[in-house]
């Protein structure tokens, strides 16, 4: 009696979004087919945990599919994904629909145009200099404390734990 349906993959990122009747098809199309007499909801969840793998991609990781969503629907990929998203897009494999149907067409103008190796260089210098920024940014941030609590120190919370 559901509408839409999310699935979310382990750390709350989202794996699916929208209609009851896509759903099927959109996870077929990243290569986990539903087998005969098995509950559709079950086996992408068993998916999304790790239990169930495709038959016909045995290196499949449950960590992609966050970022195979975000990619079909266009959205900006976070900084601390953005090596597994270009990793995604430079594979040839069945968990990749874009490139089944770019290999499908005949005509060259449909294709796209390969990056040349010193343009690779730069976008993975660029991405890299992004993950450290990131990374830099998020550990030497201080966050505001806003509780106006004033905890004990160490020495306190140690006597205070002796005294139990």
């Amino acid at each position: 009696m559901f509408d839409d349906v999310m699935f979310l993959a382990k750390g709350g990122f989202t794996a699916y979004l929208g209609p009851i009747s896509e759903v099927e098809d959109y996870f077929r199309g990243i290569g986990l087919v539903v087998p005969d007499r098995i509950n559709p909801p079950d086996h992408f969840m068993d998916a999304l945990e790790g239990i169930v793998t495709p038959s016909n991609y045995p290196k499949f990781d449950t960590r992609n599919l966050p970022v195979l969503w975000m990619l079909k629907k266009g959205y900006t990929i976070p900084p601390d994904l953005e090596a597994v998203a270009i990793a995604l897009q430079q594979q040839s494999n069945p968990m990749d629909e874009s490139k089944d149907h770019m290999n499908e067409s005949t005509s060259g103008s449909t294709r796209k145009k390969e990056k040349a190796f010193h343009q690779e260089v730069l976008h993975d210098v660029h991405v890299f200099f992004r993950l450290w920024y990131f990374f830099i940014k998020t550990s030497l941030h201080k966050l505001e404390d806003k509780s106006g609590r004033n905890p004990p120190g160490f020495v306190a919370q140690y006597f205070i734990i002796l005294k139990r």
